[in-house]
Parts: structure tokens; sequence; C-alpha cells
């Protein structure tokens, strides 16, 4: 979650010294594009069944955004210090809920995104809505508010709170949400 943090404190001072082409990420999801001009981006939707890791869609958008991506699953080997696999094949995560100190996710894979917004001020609004039992749509809903948006999986489903996204079926079997 530190790296939420980092990447801001990097973009802003690129920023501040007129650098605005190009995106700043890590491999733990965040992203902060400075690019105002326009540019094409796309950010993979993972969605993870059992044991099974799919890609069930691509956001695709261009311009300023701050997107964080939470999931509860390893996605390649730099995630080996933040997810331990029990015998059983149940997930340990790094996202514990301070109420009782258990990892918790409300769902496998939460991305939500801004425009306006840096990656700590929506890791901040969302932490409380990904680290639950369940998930609260409503809550997820009540921060469009704030240009906070979101896309996740739920029960099998591509759900996604932002009114400017369209879907559009890929031949590969996915789906293309864009603005």
């Amino acid at each position: 979650m530190k790296n939420a943090f980092i990447i801001d404190y990097i973009a802003d001072t690129f920023l501040e010294y007129g650098y605005t082409n190009g995106c700043i990420t890590s491999y733990d999801g965040f992203v902060r594009n400075l690019d105002d001009r326009g540019t094409a981006y796309s950010f993979a939707v993972y969605s993870r069944s059992g044991n099974e890791i799919n890609q069930p869609a691509i956001l695709h958008y261009s311009g300023t955004r701050s997107l964080v991506y939470l999931r509860n699953y390893m996605l390649s080997e730099k995630d080996a210090y933040h997810y331990y696999e029990m015998e059983d094949g149940k997930i340990r995560t790094i996202y514990l809920d301070p109420a009782d100190g258990l990892c918790k996710s409300a769902v496998n894979d939460l991305i939500s995104y801004s425009n306006d917004l840096g990656c700590a001020e929506i890791l901040l609004s969302v932490c409380s809505i990904y680290i639950a039992n369940e998930l609260d749509t409503a809550k997820l809903d009540a921060l469009t508010e704030y240009g906070i948006y979101s896309v996740y999986m739920h029960e099998g489903e591509l759900m996604y709170n932002d009114s400017e996204l369209t879907e559009e079926a890929g031949e590969d079997g996915s789906v293309y949400l864009s603005e």
C-alpha cells in the first residue's frame, strides 16, 4: 500500500517540473498516467475463480488517470511475498481487517480509478470497502460523487459503475470497456 503514496510523490514531482508525458506504475497495482494529450492506454481486468485466473476484460481509456488495482491472489512471481497459499488452497493476503486482524477481501479483484485524484486518495477511499466480508456496492457507487469509479467481477459477472464506459465484445472472447 505504501507504493500508492510513492507513485503519487513521484508523479507530483514530475508534474512540478513539467514532465507530463507517460505513465508511472508499480508491479503491485498502482498506476498514474501523466499524459493529458489524450494518449490511449489499456489495463487488463483479471478474475480469479478458485485457482483459475483469466482475463475477462480490458479497460481502455485516455488521458490523465490514477488506477488502484487490489486483488487477493498472485499474478506473477513478484507477488510471492504478498500472498501465501495454504495447503488447503486458501490464500492469505496482505489485506487485514483492522477490526479483527483477519485477511479479507470482499471480491477477488477491484480496480478503482479517478481522473482527478491520486492513487493514495483512491486507495484510502476503497480500502474499507475491499477489506470486508461482503462487497457493499452502495458504498462503491457513492464514491462516484467524488470521481472514483470501479470495475470488478462479482459472481462471474463484469460490473462497473462508470456510466461513460461502453462494452464491446473482443475477438478473443474478452470484453473491451471503453470511454
